[in-house]
């Protein structure tokens, strides 16, 4: 349920949501594909779980050149998963509340791209070995193209720390991407891409790091 109040470039906007949705091992593993059954032994991945979510914000424009959309709010969970730590990783489902404050920006100059990303959240998680949420995560990205030939794109993903409640930290990450592609004619492109440049903590699922960087380089054919 949306409310919105107008003027003729920037929105005041309040967003009530609320769910009550059945959670099963397939919506489980869609979101975590390296989760199996000896993340929670003896529990049958049937849960129902139930939020509810209130969000007050602001969005609008500069000129054609600037995009923005700021936003706080709150919300309730019931019957949650979260991913934890006991004697190895663990699935675990329980109740929280969190606040969180989050903004993005784009810029627009022709050829250039500009976007940026933020979230902050805290949560009060309590469950021994669960892991909280991350504090902050930012994620912005360029990306130039030159006379529809070269594209260049280039990202940085940042996460804080996050507490195992219980047991320790788990530290914060960077992951710096890049990817470069080469149009030679309507049919063949080359392209070049690279992976947590920074060799940084990063994480493509919970407890599923990613060591060191990766380089990839391709031809893409289109017949």
């Amino acid at each position: 349920m949306d409310w919105w109040l107008r003027d003729h470039r920037d929105d005041l906007y309040l967003r009530v949501d609320g769910f009550n949705e059945f959670a099963d091992y397939a919506s489980l593993k869609a979101d975590n594909r390296f989760l199996t059954g000896f993340w929670a032994p003896g529990c049958d991945f049937l849960n129902s779980r139930r939020g509810t979510d209130a969000r007050l914000g602001f969005a609008g424009s500069f000129g054609r050149f600037a995009q923005f959309d700021l936003s706080a709010g709150g919300a309730t969970r019931a019957g949650a998963p979260v991913y934890g730590w006991v004697a190895g990783p663990r699935l675990m489902f329980c109740d929280y509340r969190v606040f969180s404050a989050k903004g993005s920006l784009a810029l627009h100059f022709g050829a250039l791209q500009i976007e940026d990303e933020f979230l902050y959240q805290s949560s009060d998680i309590a469950m021994e070995g669960a892991v909280a949420l991350p504090a902050f995560t930012n994620s912005a990205s360029v990306r130039y193209t030159l006379r529809r030939r070269i594209l260049f794109e280039t990202s940085l993903v940042s996460m804080s720390s996050r507490d195992v409640i219980g047991v320790g930290k788990m530290p914060a990450g960077h992951d710096l991407r890049f990817r470069v592609n080469y149009k030679v004619n309507r049919r063949l492109s080359v392209w070049a891409k690279g992976i947590n440049m920074l060799g940084s903590y990063v994480e493509q699922a919970p407890f599923a790091r990613e060591d060191g960087f990766d380089l990839t380089a391709g031809v893409t054919l289109v017949l």
